[in-house]
């Protein structure tokens, strides 16, 4: 079972919260959106500007805000009740704890990587930061538990370059 967008259909997209109750539920692989901030952070993201997910009123882009800017706006889905955008790191940290205590060993996450407006190689480097901080625990088997994809080969190239041990997938559209 594959949940899209961290689960939408369960909650709030791309939440951590949403992203849990799936994997309670038994989804075996989550694919999320990764996009860049202003200051370089790594945030759970799907489109490039704001209005449409947060209670925000304008079409402010993603890459133009830090990641505290973007986290004084709650998201519009509340169903779940109020929730607010997280960063990767967040929901890496989350992961890395939950995973090894639930014996959950067929978990996968995809990191569906939007650079928009940021610079590629500081994207990536701040991705293969994460993983490198989590490498030290876990081992080379980390890499068994994500594979990165995304719609521009740039992004492929640099993370081919700066950690080939990722894997990853060319996303394409469908026309």
């Amino acid at each position: 079972r594959f949940a899209h967008r961290g689960g939408y259909a369960n909650g709030p997209e791309n939440t951590v919260e949403t992203i849990l109750y799936n994997i309670q539920q038994g989804v075996s692989a989550v694919e999320i959106d990764v996009m860049l901030t202003k200051d370089n952070e790594l945030i759970l993201f799907h489109d490039k500007t704001v209005e449409r997910v947060l209670q925000a009123d304008s079409a402010i882009e993603v890459s133009d805000l830090t990641l505290k800017e973007i986290k004084q706006w709650p998201l519009r889905k509340t169903n779940s009740g109020t929730q607010y955008v997280a960063s990767l790191n967040e929901l890496i940290d989350t992961l890395v704890q939950l995973i090894p205590q639930n014996g959950i060993n067929d978990f996968i996450l995809e990191i569906d990587f939007k650079p928009y407006g940021g610079s590629v190689k500081t994207g990536v480097r701040a991705l293969t930061d994460i993983i490198d901080r989590h490498k030290a625990s876990i081992g080379d088997g980390i890499y068994n538990y994500f594979f990165i994809s995304t719609f521009y080969p740039g992004v492929l190239k640099e993370l081919h370059l700066q950690e080939p041990k990722i894997n990853t997938a060319f996303a394409v559209h469908n026309s």
